[in-house]
């Protein structure tokens, strides 16, 4: 203690005065503020850091301007009408610019979807709160509050997940993309690229696979039904939920009523409109499925897949569409005749009567929009029957089979079991309730009907113009559902007779001349072989014109012996015959199988005055930025192929073969692959026969065969290639038209036109051919069945079961056609001569006939006319 503090000093007290409520509240409002100050800016720097950390991962908006999204590949005719399209994962999707989209369209949108779209910059403030209310009350995420902008930004740069940091996303490219773009080219992208359901990208694309309709042709009620789909597409959809698509087309009316684009009256009468929705078709398999499939394979093969299925390429074909559908329909109808000889099948199937109505709904559906006029083919179950008429439902519409309608039935075939045959009187012997059946309409007033049948048998069709090989038609079989197989340019089958042609051609080739003459007498070959004549029946010595016209099979033969078989394969190659493998003489008479189409191109030769190109199936092809990629015609320029070598002589230049006497017919034809035994019997009757020139053959097979190459010139058009005389394309042209006019081809002298044209039947009439032209228009024609060997039964030749399918298709294509002739080239001569001995005829002979030579191959002995002495009794000669 101090010295100078007294002991009784005692220290002061302080006494604290009570806190008052007042200072209180300031004192926990202080602390508050600064919680708060705090809070915010830890807010604040949090959000900062967080949207930077959000911000530096987004993607980039500036590319969307440049859009390019997967886009559908249309297919044309030649006309400009779509035969196909070709797409992504069932993706439709048409570019529309937005000048092209209707405004009524437009605003719907704007009205359902973002109300404020041309006000605010991308956000719309008042509905991002009105979601965060409700979603917070709802504590899920159950509104998005998502502007158009922030749609598109989703939709381009986005996924799809439901969460908080997405939508601060969306909110952040929003703004930058209305920066980017303006608000036209934003909708212009909105409007293209949302879905739809159903397979539909845009709005272009909505309006084709509901309604079948360009955007201009919609309804108020149609784009009301399209603008309420993108919210739920599945849940909307008016195919699967009509009263909720209904329902939802009222909530978009209501709306643009609300925002007073509409009035009330117009709302109410599109809400009352009634919704006629298109039936789901596959295009592709509708119109030419045929040709639009070697399209799509054709472009894949040169694009690659992901071009020919997102680029939205400009497909322009060498299609026909109305000769398109006349072949349809000949093959169709030239089946449907050779069924009914051939005899009928049965019924496709028996519904039992539980199962009618549920069958009956799926054939309402796909029948209901065709047509009931006369021919038109329909399935139908028979509902009801007695021994006089029965009734067949098509879908909803009834028709009436009576007997008149079953009479083509001559017998019945039945599986591993004996057939029934007729006459057929009462319906009831070939029909039972509940039979599935196809019918023609006989009478659509009357509503009657013929008893049809699908056929059993195929056939196939290819058209072209021969001078530009453009491809008009083609036709693979009889129903492109029921088999893809392209039977036309895809099967490889025996030609028979209609290869005669090119062995014939060939031997002009070497000099031999129309008028020659060769015997048509029987052969017998070492190994026992002995072709006939489809007529069993000899003639003797004729022109080759005349074996040509009555397919003279022996004759046919002796020309391949002469020529050589191994030149016939290697000049039928030269024409494009590439499937042809191997030669005998058996080869001669179509033993060989061929392409189909590379047999059709072979004639086109013909009737383009010698030059080869190969079939033209797609004539341009322009990619989404109007860039052409190809463009197909042929080049004036015209190569020449080079002169074949080893080329037999015959005629005043010919190499005569040493034959041995007592048996002319044993010559060597050269050895085919897979033949071996049947050869080696040749080789036998070879030896025996000793020709000389074995050696000159010999080294001809292997001479590798000249066959004209595809190439461009240096506008990128097709160099076709000359690959014989015009003179010699028109002495087989000319040979051919006496086959149409007076030959197996005769029937077609229906059609009234100057044609030229071969049959060609197989052994057992398995396939059956009619291959023919007129100056301007080519078609070939095959019919057979698919299963091996099988016979298209007795007397089915190409006469009888492909010449009729050929005449209904020319009879179409050529129905506006002039009629003129084959024009005839200078190197030909016209020459008068005798049609015993194929000499010039004497002056005055009343039976003379005309004939084509080549310029100085023209006979120069004149036949012997009957007054001239007979110089085997010149002794008795009174001088």
């Amino acid at each position: 203690m101090r010295d100078d503090v007294p002991a009784d000093f005692e220290k002061p007290v302080f006494i604290q005065e009570a806190e008052t409520p007042r200072q209180r509240r300031r004192g926990w409002l202080a602390a508050f503020l600064a919680f708060l100050v705090a809070g915010t800016l830890l807010a604040v720097a949090s959000g900062y850091l967080f949207y930077q950390y959000v911000a530096a991962d987004l993607p980039k908006v500036e590319g969307i301007g440049d859009y390019r999204p997967n886009l559908v590949t249309h297919v044309y005719d030649r006309h400009g009408t779509q035969i196909g399209e070709f797409k992504f994962e069932n993706q439709t999707r048409y570019l529309t610019p937005i000048d092209e989209i209707p405004r009524l369209m437009i605003d719907a949108f704007v009205a359902v979807e973002d109300e404020h779209f041309f006000e605010h910059g991308g956000l719309d403030y008042a509905g991002i709160a009105r979601a965060f209310v409700a979603n917070l009350k709802g504590g899920e995420i159950k509104q998005g509050a998502s502007t158009i902008t922030m749609q598109v930004c989703r939709g381009l740069l986005l996924s799809r997940e439901r969460t908080y940091t997405r939508k601060l996303k969306e909110a952040i490219l929003a703004q930058r993309l209305e920066d980017e773009l303006t608000k036209d080219e934003i909708l212009y992208i909105y409007l293209n690229d949302i879905y739809f359901g159903h397979g539909a990208y845009g709005v272009a694309a909505a309006a084709h696979n509901y309604f079948g309709k360009a955007l201009d042709q919609l309804t108020l009620g149609e784009i009301a039904l399209i603008v309420g789909l993108p919210q739920a597409p599945s849940k909307y959809n008016p195919y699967r939920n009509p009263k909720t698509a209904m329902d939802r087309r009222r909530h978009v009316l209501r709306r643009m009523e609300e925002v007073r684009k509409i009035d009330r009256a117009t709302a109410e009468a599109a809400a009352a409109e009634p919704i006629d929705l298109i039936e789901i078709k596959d295009i592709n398999k509708q119109i030419a499925p045929y040709f639009t499939e070697y399209v799509r394979q054709y472009a894949m093969k040169r694009y690659g897949a992901d071009a020919v299925l997102k680029d939205g390429l400009q497909i322009y074909t060498t299609c026909d569409l109305p000769l398109q559908n006349a072949a349809r329909n000949a093959v169709r109808d030239g089946l449907g005749e050779l069924t009914k000889r051939q005899g009928y099948t049965g019924a496709e199937r028996n519904v039992a009567r539980a199962e009618w109505d549920k069958y009956l709904a799926v054939l309402t559906k796909q029948q209901k929009d065709i047509e009931l006029v006369e021919g038109q083919r329909l399935k139908g179950l028979v509902t009801a029957l007695d021994d006089s008429i029965a009734t067949i439902d098509v879908g909803g519409r009834a028709l009436r089979l009576g007997v008149p309608g079953i009479k083509w039935v001559t017998q019945v075939k039945r599986y591993k079991k004996p057939a029934i045959s007729g006459p057929f009187t009462r319906v009831s012997q070939l029909l039972k309730t509940g039979d599935v059946v196809l019918v023609r309409v006989k009478d659509a007033g009357a509503r009657s009907c013929y008893l049809d049948a699908k056929p059993q048998s195929q056939a196939a069709l290819l058209s072209m113009k021969p001078d530009t090989r453009e491809v008009l038609a083609v036709v693979g079989g009889y129903d492109f559902a029921d088999s893809e197989f392209n039977r036309a340019l895809q099967a490889r089958r025996q030609p028979g007779s209609s290869f005669k042609p090119i062995v014939y051609s060939a031997a002009l080739n070497a000099g031999m001349t129309p008028a020659m003459r060769i015997m048509d007498t029987a052969l017998v070959f070492a190994d026992g072989w002995r072709p006939r004549n489809y007529s069993g029946k000899f003639q003797g010595d004729m022109t080759l014109r005349q074996a040509l016209t009555k397919s003279v099979n022996t004759v046919t033969v002796r020309v391949a012996q002469r020529i050589g078989t191994e030149y016939i394969e290697r000049y039928a190659k030269r024409l494009g015959i590439e499937s042809l493998r191997g030669h005998d003489l058996s080869m001669a008479l179509g033993s060989y199988e061929v392409i189909p189409a590379e047999l059709i191109n072979a004639y086109a030769v013909f009737a383009s005055g010698g030059i080869f190109a190969e079939p033209i199936f797609v004539s341009k092809i322009v990619d989404r930025d109007g860039k052409v990629l190809e463009e197909n015609t042929l080049s004036p320029r015209v190569e020449t192929l080079d002169a074949m070598t080893n080329v037999p002589r015959i005629g005043s230049n010919a190499v005569q073969l040493d034959l041995p006497e007592g048996d002319p017919e044993m010559l060597f034809p050269g050895a085919a692959p897979g033949q071996q035994e049947f050869m080696d019997d040749f080789k036998l009757a070879m030896r025996i026969a000793g020709i000389k020139n074995e050696k000159r053959a010999q080294a001809a097979s292997l001479e590798e065969a000249n066959i004209p190459e595809f190439r461009r010139d240096d506008e990128g058009h097709i160099v076709s290639t000359r690959v014989m005389s015009k003179e010699s394309a028109f002495l087989i042209t000319s040979m051919l038209n006496s086959v149409a006019t007076s030959g197996t081809g005769a029937r077609s002298n229906v059609l009234g036109k100057t044609l030229a044209g071969k049959t060609g039947t197989t052994n057992n009439n398995v396939d059956a051919w009619f291959i023919g032209f007129s100056p301007d228009l080519l078609a070939g024609v095959w019919v057979g069945n698919d299963a091996g060997a099988k016979s298209l039964g007795h007397g089915e030749t190409g006469s009888a079961a492909a010449l009729p399918i050929w005449i209904d298709y020319m009879k179409a294509a050529l129905a506006d056609a002039p009629n003129r002739p084959f024009p005839v080239p200078p190197g030909v001569e016209t020459v008068m001569i005798d049609p015993a001995t194929g000499l010039r005829a004497y002056e005055g002979q009343p039976d003379a006939v005309s004939e084509y030579f080549l310029a100085g191959t023209a006979p120069v002995q004149t036949a012997p006319s009957p007054d001239a002495p007979d110089p085997d009794a010149f002794e008795m000669m009174d001088f």
